[in-house]
């Protein structure tokens, strides 16, 4: 008897999905395969198949990194609805392994009008009672799926306990996969895992860059002191400070080793550590978003307290039909003037950029720079990267000989990213004369000069000015602020003080 809910003519969908694990049996046939038994089934059926969805490599877990599934939802319940009739799946659990998810999206499906049909389990979908029977073939995928999980976590806690093994890609950036010999399997084969241990190209960049930030530096200074795939990434850099793996502790499948690996710093200096992170990293409110709206202030995410350690914020307020703007911290020890502190921090900006001052910073920089330490030379870097190319034509060659085997891919994938981590590490300024680098930087310097010097320049112009060389204002109570500074190219090797005395800084009655 045919079951199908379709009839002769009506236009349906497809959707496959292929998860790895001989475990499944039958039920892991490739997308491919699924998508051609559903065409089969169309075609004998007299059925107008208009689009295959298809998710290849996907957890039935969560519908997160299942981009196809998402787009087929979003292609059926567009307010213009298509011209479709329905869905055919080859198997329940290829549709989803989260029950409540399931039965989420499938009954959202039925009230835009849809019929869902499975191939492997053909119930006809024409009564509640369907959908019971459809319910626990959805039950029976999240427990199997339950029990898998369960299985494969217990095996990787052992290793992680015995051998300090853990799966690759939960090793974070700054530190390196270290291979382990784990024996041998059933079937003779060597079984390799790997551990984490800092690695050596990141191992100083990380100690400077905390020394930084213990100095009050921001998190955008100490992307840049790292560098690699840090520099310019605010969160990872935010990620990696808060994270134990620093003095060697790492928590897997909840055990914590504490001699895991070799330390970056020491314990001690990471608890000081997360005492600065937390004093200097707030979260920023969104624009617009209430009275204390950093919206349209020139110092919007440069002002801090220096009692409290807290951003301030602006307050506005209306009296007598007035707009008082006043920078402001939540612990109250801060209530500026906004144009009073805006003028003085130009002020103290402009005598950063020129006289004695700046031509001292810059005697600083090239003596900094004339040190053989000061980084790792381009020639190294060059020779290191043409190694990698090196790797990268031997492999290419193999995969062209033995096919595209998982193994090759991902060593592959490992040979490109080591080289990008290498190309960003390369000095664009190794190897110019110094009058060249100084001249860039003097460029820099006249532009910021001219915008903060030109009276029609907006807020918007005059704080990204600032923060091209401007890390924090760090103000307090009793009218004194510290500008922590710096210039292109000596980041981390020009940060200091400029103190600043107070010039009618009167608080706001």
């Amino acid at each position: 008897m045919n079951v199908s809910p379709f009839r002769k003519g009506d236009k349906v969908v497809g959707y496959c999905r292929y998860s790895e694990g001989t475990e499944q049996g039958l039920k892991n046939q490739s997308t491919e395969e699924q998508a051609d038994a559903i065409r089969r089934f169309c075609d004998d059926q007299g059925l107008v198949l208009t689009r295959i969805f298809a998710d290849p490599f996907a957890s039935g877990r969560s519908v997160a990194k299942r981009d196809h599934y998402l787009e087929m939802l979003s292609f059926l319940l567009h307010k213009k609805k298509p011209d479709v009739q329905g869905l055919i799946v080859w198997d329940w659990e290829r549709y989803g392994r989260n029950f409540d998810q399931a039965q989420l999206d499938a009954a959202r499906l039925r009230m835009a009008g849809y019929k869902l049909f499975s191939l492997q389990q053909p119930i006809a979908d024409d009564g509640p009672f369907a959908h019971v029977l459809e319910a626990m073939y959805f039950a029976s995928a999240q427990n199997q799926s339950d029990m898998i999980s369960a299985d494969v976590k217990r095996a990787l806690q052992s290793n992680f306990t015995k051998w300090r093994v853990i799966p690759r890609p939960n090793i974070p950036d700054g530190w390196r996969p270290v291979k382990v010999d784990m024996g041998l399997l059933s079937d003779g084969t060597p079984r390799v895992g790997y551990r984490a241990e800092p690695d050596p190209r990141y191992i100083r960049p990380i100690q400077e860059g905390v020394a930084a930030r213990m100095s009050g530096s921001s998190i955008r200074d100490v992307s840049f002191i790292i560098g690699g795939v840090f520099a310019g990434s605010y969160n990872k850099t935010a990620v990696l400070l808060t994270k134990p793996l620093l003095y060697g502790s790492y928590t897997y499948g909840g055990t914590t080793l504490e001699d895991y690996c070799d330390p970056i710093i020491d314990r001690e200096t990471w608890d000081k550590l997360q005492v600065v992170n937390k004093a200097l990293s707030r979260k920023v409110k969104r624009e617009g978003s209430g009275a204390y709206s950093e919206n349209r202030a020139m110092l919007s995410g440069l002002c801090w307290c220096g009692v409290c350690g807290e951003r301030a914020y602006i307050f506005r307020r209306r009296a007598k039909g007035n707009l008082y703007e006043t920078y402001y911290c939540n612990g109250h020890h801060l209530n500026y003037r906004q144009e009073v502190l805006d003028a003085a921090v130009l002020d103290a900006a402009r005598d950063i950029l020129r006289g004695d001052y700046y031509e001292h910073m810059k005697e600083v920089f090239v003596e900094t720079r004339a040190k053989p330490d000061y980084s790792v030379s381009n020639e190294k870097i060059m020779k290191e990267i043409e190694r990698i190319d090196r790797k990268l034509e031997a492999l290419a060659d193999a995969i062209a000989e033995a096919g595209k085997s998982r193994a090759l891919l991902l060593k592959l994938k490992d040979l490109e990213t080591q080289r990008d981590v290498l190309e960003d590490r390369l000095d664009p300024n190794s190897g110019l004369p110094f009058e060249v680098i100084l001249r860039n930087i003097d460029g820099m310097r006249d532009n910021v000069l001219a915008v903060i010097n030109d009276k029609k320049s907006t807020t918007d112009e005059l704080r990204s000015a600032l923060s091209l060389f401007v890390s924090a204002v760090i103000t307090y109570p009793e009218g004194t602020f510290i500008i922590r500074h710096n210039l292109p190219g000596v980041v981390g090797e020009m940060s200091g003080g400029f103190q600043v005395p107070r010039v009618g800084l009167e608080p706001t009655t």
